[in-house]
């Protein structure tokens, strides 16, 4: 039960990471995704691209590998899913402060990440130590 609910919640967390990386690497004024550039600290960012560039690689992509170690019983799941979940908290919270707490996912992939880090040491199996 466990491993299938750590599936599913990689397989959420990265496919909706990938898929809003790459609206926003396309559309870096973010409109499609329906954000105005005007949000972002001008000094950090001019437009989405390198956020969409991070949340595609970063956390879309991670997910994607952790979900592969977990698929197939990696020994190294337990670390990797806790450092995923370390990112994407990062993330989050680095977010927030930046641009406030804009959307309804900030709190939700918080809580996701939390979730990520919290059950992580608890399935750290012998082989991995």
């Amino acid at each position: 039960m466990k491993r299938k609910m750590a599936l599913f919640i990689l397989l959420f967390t990265g496919v909706g990471a990938f898929i809003s990386g790459l609206f926003f690497i396309f559309d870096p004024t973010g409109r499609s995704m329906g954000m105005k550039s005007s949000i972002l600290p001008s000094s950090l960012f001019e437009d989405f691209l390198i956020p969409g560039i991070i949340l595609l690689s970063m956390i879309g992509i991670g997910h994607f590998l952790v979900f592969i170690l977990c698929l197939y019983n990696h020994s190294k799941f337990s670390l990797s899913l806790q450092l995923i979940g370390s990112f994407l908290c990062s993330w989050i919270i680095i977010q927030i402060i930046m641009i406030g707490l804009s959307s309804i996912f900030q709190p939700i992939f918080l809580a996701i990440g939390i979730f990520e880090v919290i059950i992580a040491p608890r399935w750290i199996t012998k082989a991995s130590l």
